[in-house]
Protein backbone atom coordinates (compact mmCIF):
# COMPACT_ATOMS: atom_id res chain seq x y z
CA UNK A 1 0.00 0.00 0.00
CA UNK A 2 1.42 3.36 -1.00
CA UNK A 3 0.53 6.15 1.39
CA UNK A 4 1.19 9.84 0.90
CA UNK A 5 -0.91 11.51 3.60
CA UNK A 6 -1.45 15.23 3.94
CA UNK A 7 0.72 16.27 6.93
CA UNK A 8 -2.21 18.27 8.30
CA UNK A 9 -4.15 15.01 8.77
CA UNK A 10 -1.42 13.30 10.81
CA UNK A 11 -1.74 13.12 14.61
CA UNK A 12 0.54 15.21 16.82
CA UNK A 13 1.68 11.99 18.51
CA UNK A 14 2.86 9.53 15.82
CA UNK A 15 2.12 6.61 18.14
CA UNK A 16 -1.60 7.47 17.98
CA UNK A 17 -2.34 6.73 14.36
CA UNK A 18 -5.15 4.99 12.54
CA UNK A 19 -5.73 4.45 8.87
CA UNK A 20 -8.61 2.91 6.97
CA UNK A 21 -7.27 0.05 4.83
CA UNK A 22 -9.38 -1.15 1.88
CA UNK A 23 -8.94 -4.84 1.06
CA UNK A 24 -9.75 -6.78 -2.10
CA UNK A 25 -10.28 -10.45 -1.27
CA UNK A 26 -11.21 -13.22 -3.67
CA UNK A 27 -10.11 -14.97 -6.83
CA UNK A 28 -7.71 -13.14 -9.13
CA UNK A 29 -10.02 -13.85 -12.08
CA UNK A 30 -13.80 -14.09 -12.15
CA UNK A 31 -16.56 -13.39 -9.68
CA UNK A 32 -16.44 -13.60 -5.92
CA UNK A 33 -14.33 -10.64 -4.86
CA UNK A 34 -15.19 -8.81 -1.69
CA UNK A 35 -13.90 -5.40 -0.65
CA UNK A 36 -14.08 -5.02 3.13
CA UNK A 37 -12.24 -2.30 5.00
CA UNK A 38 -10.31 -2.56 8.24
CA UNK A 39 -8.91 0.12 10.49
CA UNK A 40 -5.21 -0.30 11.25
CA UNK A 41 -4.34 1.48 14.48
CA UNK A 42 -1.88 1.55 17.34
CA UNK A 43 -2.68 0.48 20.91
CA UNK A 44 -2.24 4.13 21.90
CA UNK A 45 -4.93 5.23 19.43
CA UNK A 46 -7.26 2.50 20.69
CA UNK A 47 -6.64 3.53 24.32
CA UNK A 48 -7.50 7.14 23.45
CA UNK A 49 -10.77 6.04 21.83
CA UNK A 50 -11.61 4.02 24.95
CA UNK A 51 -11.03 7.07 27.15
CA UNK A 52 -13.26 9.19 24.90
CA UNK A 53 -16.08 6.64 25.15
CA UNK A 54 -15.88 6.04 28.91
CA UNK A 55 -13.98 2.78 28.54
CA UNK A 56 -16.12 1.02 25.95
CA UNK A 57 -15.09 0.93 22.29
CA UNK A 58 -15.95 -1.79 19.79
CA UNK A 59 -12.71 -2.62 17.93
CA UNK A 60 -14.47 -4.81 15.36
CA UNK A 61 -12.69 -4.74 12.00
CA UNK A 62 -9.57 -3.24 13.58
CA UNK A 63 -6.00 -4.42 13.15
CA UNK A 64 -3.87 -3.35 16.11
CA UNK A 65 -0.26 -2.73 15.11
CA UNK A 66 2.89 -1.81 16.99
CA UNK A 67 4.12 1.49 15.53
CA UNK A 68 7.77 0.44 15.96
CA UNK A 69 7.18 -2.61 13.74
CA UNK A 70 4.52 -1.25 11.37
CA UNK A 71 6.88 0.27 8.80
CA UNK A 72 9.41 -2.54 9.06
CA UNK A 73 7.16 -5.36 7.77
CA UNK A 74 5.56 -5.94 4.42
CA UNK A 75 7.32 -3.96 1.71
CA UNK A 76 7.75 -7.06 -0.43
CA UNK A 77 10.35 -8.57 1.90
CA UNK A 78 8.67 -11.94 2.09
CA UNK A 79 6.82 -11.26 5.34
CA UNK A 80 3.29 -12.40 6.11
CA UNK A 81 2.06 -8.89 5.22
CA UNK A 82 3.13 -9.22 1.59
CA UNK A 83 0.25 -9.89 -0.78
CA UNK A 84 0.16 -13.01 -2.87
CA UNK A 85 -1.93 -14.47 -5.66
CA UNK A 86 -3.54 -17.87 -5.19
Amino acid sequence: MDLDPDPATLPADPARFEVLVPLLIGPAVGLGKESPQVTACTPEWLAARCRETNGIYDPRHHLIVNLDLFDKTGSGNGSRAASRKV
